[in-house]
């Protein structure tokens, strides 16, 4: 737990020399982990004033977190909630794949997931002749119980992204009778485990600003769309509310809308003014006028390169966590696999 959500505790006395270095962690430390991570974090509580939490820290169960994660981000696409016993997260061949993947996580000391529950066409959202929305497959939520159940096991927190683009199906966004709609529709989602310190966040849309860069969709409907789920998993759960934004550049659509904390991704792809390797979230703060913590949400940090490097930076720059992609590269196009042993390292 305290690996990935990393806590204040208390100072550890460090003895160094010119051929090792030493760490005495007193008795009360609180870390479930190995004195190695209570070292990391006393120096987070050397350099942050106690009067406040650190900018690069979500809240949590009556504590400040720094969020280590990683991506799945789905193991059947579009089935892996609702599809049951033929593919969803309760069948028994997912539910034993998803075992040895978060027993991986957990003995790299990551605690965190980000999951993908209605990606494509979200059909798991029943609908009339119109399309309006009307409720929600109860297949669903066996699914959800399954994939809670094991959070249990492994010591996992969830990210849930409801969905995997603002398009599909855009009368969803883009009539207002059926975007409200679907808020309440949601809203039975969220209320059903709204008491579940297991769900971390439900994230609105994965990347929307793409939709809305390559005129597909217009940025006003989208937003509404955001500030309406937001206020209806505020109404129904303790759980927090993001968005997955593509890159730092599309952060200044989502402000003012009832998000919770804010979240980018980065790609090595992504330079100039979307490179968060280049900067910190000060510097994005004040850019943007940011009114809440930053989580870098996706970035490669397989084998390939220095991926422990890549960890301690998020956290260096004062990030509020930082979640690799993926767990389960095989099931995903690009293949992008994470180095667990840097995690653990880490």
């Amino acid at each position: 737990f305290s690996s990935v959500f990393c806590s204040t505790p208390v100072l550890a006395d460090i003895n160094l020399n010119a051929a090792s270095f030493s760490v005495v962690i007193p008795s009360n430390c609180d870390c479930f982990a190995s004195a190695s991570i209570c070292f990391r974090l006393s120096l987070v509580s050397r350099a942050t004033p106690a009067a406040a939490p650190a900018p690069g820290r979500i809240p949590w169960q009556g504590q400040d977190w720094y969020l280590l994660g990683a991506n799945l981000p789905w193991y059947n696409w579009g089935c892996d909630f609702g599809c049951g016993p033929n593919g969803g997260a309760s069948s028994p061949t997912v539910r034993a794949a998803l075992d040895s993947g978060f027993s991986r996580l957990e003995a790299s000391g990551i605690h965190l997931a980000r999951w993908w529950v209605f990606p494509g066409n979200p059909w798991q959202i029943t609908r009339d002749a119109s399309g309006l929305p009307t409720g929600i497959n109860p297949a669903v939520y066996d699914d959800f119980d399954a994939a809670l159940e094991l959070a249990e096991q492994y010591d996992l927190y969830y990210v849930f992204t409801l969905f995997s683009s603002p398009g599909a199906p855009g009368a969803w966004v883009t009539d207002p009778a059926q975007r409200a709609k679907l808020a309440e529709v949601l809203g039975q989602l969220f209320a059903r485990y709204g008491d579940n310190p297991r769900i971390l966040t439900w994230q609105v849309f994965n990347e929307p600003e793409w939709a809305i860069w390559n005129g597909k969709i217009e940025k006003e409907p989208v937003q509404a769309t955001v500030k309406e789920i937001a206020a209806a998993v505020h109404a129904n759960s303790n759980a927090y509310v993001s968005v997955g934004s593509a890159k730092l550049a599309g952060l200044p659509m989502w402000i003012g809308l009832g998000l919770d904390y804010y979240t980018a991704h980065w790609y090595d792809s992504m330079t100039g003014g979307s490179c968060a390797l280049c900067t910190d979230y000060a510097e994005v703060r004040d850019r943007f006028n940011l009114d809440a913590p930053l989580v870098i949400g996706e970035f490669f940090a397989g084998s390939s390169i220095d991926a422990l490097q890549r960890f301690e930076d998020r956290y260096a720059k004062g990030y509020a966590g930082a979640w690799a992609w993926s767990l389960f590269p095989n099931r995903t196009n690009d293949r992008m696999s994470i180095g667990l042993s840097a995690a653990s390292t880490f």
